[in-house]
């Protein structure tokens, strides 16, 4: 039997808010992986959170985007372990 693969799902993760050092991710940043993406790519749509940490690129089909989202801050994930 011959596996044809229907889905890729790719995740990119930005440092941590609360963690030093690495570039910030805002609206510029993703605008220009946005415009570099789409030469290689037929992303149609891009999608950024209105406080611009985060972004979605949509293919032509409901199979295909790249989502690019902070990891949760430790600050987040001690809050999610004591409830």
């Amino acid at each position: 039997m011959d596996l044809i693969p229907k889905v890729l799902i790719a995740g990119l993760f930005t440092p941590p808010p609360d963690v030093p050092g690495g570039p910030p991710v805002n609206v510029e940043r993703l605008n220009r992986f946005w415009a570099e993406v789409t030469q290689t790519y037929p992303y149609r749509q891009l999608q950024i959170a209105p406080d611009g940490s985060q972004a979605q690129l949509l293919g032509a089909s409901q199979d295909e985007a790249v989502i690019i989202q902070p990891p949760l801050s430790k600050s987040v994930m001690r809050s999610l372990s004591t409830h």
